[in-house]
């Protein structure tokens, strides 16, 4: 098995990392903007696969970075938020979903 790197997809995974984790930059942990950036370029990945068997030609991957990733990056805000996120908060507010408690 030969491994075979092609620039264009590192430099396409660095960039979209960067895209993803600029939406939630100013209130995220350091760990929390390690896990946006990597699952971020898995989302890069997954996505040069789809369009490529799709058969669409992006040679900017623009599709790839501003629009899954950027997606992606937008979501990881309601998830890792550190006042009022998913993980830290406990609460759905950031996604608009208001949870009602009921009285007993």
């Amino acid at each position: 098995m030969t491994l075979k790197f092609d620039l264009t997809q590192i430099v396409g995974a660095i960039k979209s990392g960067a895209i993803a984790g600029s939406a939630s930059c100013n209130n995220i942990h350091f760990s929390s903007a390690f896990i946006i950036g990597f699952i971020s370029g898995l989302t890069y990945k997954a996505t040069c696969q789809l369009l490529d068997k799709l058969e669409i030609d992006d040679p900017m991957q623009v599709i790839q970075t501003h629009g899954a990733c950027g997606l992606w990056g937008i979501l990881a805000v309601g998830i890792f938020d550190n006042e009022r996120g998913l993980i830290y908060a406990g609460q759905f507010n950031q996604f608009g979903i208001q949870v009602i408690g009921i009285a007993a």
